[in-house]
C-alpha cells in the first residue's frame, strides 16, 4: 500500500521574514525607484507650498479678521490638496508597480510604471478604493482599520492579473483574507496593518526630526507675541510662512 502524500498547503510567511525578505529583494532597485518617485512628488509639493505663501499673503495682507477654517477652505487650498491628493496617488501606483516589477524579475522601466498608473482604469480604481477608506473614516474611524489594509491588494491585482475597478477590490479583499491556518498573527490583514503604523510612525519621526529644529523658533516667536498682549497672531504667522517651503526642500 503506497503512503498518502498530503498536498502542500501555502501559508503565509511570519511577518519579519517576509519584511526582511521584500527589503532584501528590493535594496539592489532603490536607486532606480526611488528617485523618480520621489523627486517629482517633493519638487511638486514645493511649487506649491510657493504658491500657497503667495496666496496667503495676500489674504493676510488685508488686514481683515479671518479663521484659521476660513483660510483652510479657500479656493486655493482645495485646489492644492487635490493636486497633492491626485499626484501622490499617481506616484504610489507606479512606485509600487516598479517594485513588483523588481520582486518578479521582470526589467524596471519607470515610463511604463507611470504610464500605468497614469491610466484611466487605475484612477478608477483608485477612486473606489479612497471612498471606501473615507467612507469608513466617517464611521467613527476605527473600521478603516480595517478597511485599509483589505484595500491594499488593489494595485497587485491590477498589475499582476489585469483587473480593475470593483474586480481589483473584491480580488484584494480576497488576497487579504487568505488565513488557511485561522491564527491572528498570520492573518495578512494584521500585518499589513502593523506595516501601516510602523512606517507611519517612521515617518513622522523622520519628519519630525527634519521639522522641528526650524519650527522651534516659529513657536517660541508666536508664544512671545501671545504673552505680550499682541493679540495679531495673524500678523505674526505671516512672518513664518516661508518656512513650509524651507521644510518642503529639506524633506
Amino acid at each position: 500500500m503506497e503512503p498518502v502524500i498530503e498536498p502542500v498547503r501555502p501559508a503565509p510567511m511570519p511577518f519579519l521574514p517576509m519584511l526582511d525578505e521584500a527589503i532584501r529583494r528590493l535594496r539592489p532597485h532603490l536607486r532606480t525607484i526611488f528617485p523618480s518617485v520621489a523627486l517629482p512628488v517633493a519638487i511638486l509639493t514645493t511649487l506649491l507650498q510657493v504658491f500657497q505663501i503667495l496666496t496667503l499673503r495676500g489674504i493676510l495682507g488685508k488686514g481683515e479678521a479671518i479663521s484659521s477654517w476660513t483660510l483652510l477652505w479657500t479656493p486655493a487650498a482645495l485646489l492644492i490638496g487635490l493636486v497633492l491628493v491626485s499626484v501622490s496617488a499617481v506616484a504610489y501606483v507606479a512606485g509600487q508597480v516598479a517594485a513588483l516589477d523588481a520582486l518578479t524579475g521582470r526589467p524596471i522601466e519607470m515610463g511604463r510604471s507611470w504610464r500605468f498608473a497614469l491610466r484611466l482604469p487605475v484612477w478608477w480604481t483608485l477612486l473606489l478604493s479612497g471612498l471606501a477608506i473615507l467612507f469608513s473614516l466617517l464611521l467613527c474611524v476605527v473600521p478603516v482599520l480595517y478597511v485599509a489594509p483589505l484595500l491594499s491588494f488593489a494595485v497587485p491585482a491590477m498589475v499582476e492579473e489585469g483587473v480593475f475597478g470593483f474586480a481589483a477590490l473584491s480580488r484584494s479583499a480576497e488576497l487579504a483574507r487568505f488565513n488557511p491556518g485561522r491564527r491572528l498573527t498570520d492573518s495578512p490583514i494584521v500585518k499589513i496593518l502593523v506595516l501601516m503604523l510602523v512606517t507611519t510612525l517612521i515617518s513622522y519621526l523622520a519628519s519630525l526630526l527634519v521639522t522641528l529644529p526650524f519650527q522651534l523658533p516659529m513657536f517660541i516667536d508666536l508664544f512671545r507675541n501671545v504673552m505680550s498682549g499682541d493679540r495679531d497672531v495673524q500678523a505674526a504667522m505671516s512672518r513664518w510662512l516661508w518656512l513650509p517651503t524651507t521644510l518642503g526642500l529639506r524633506q
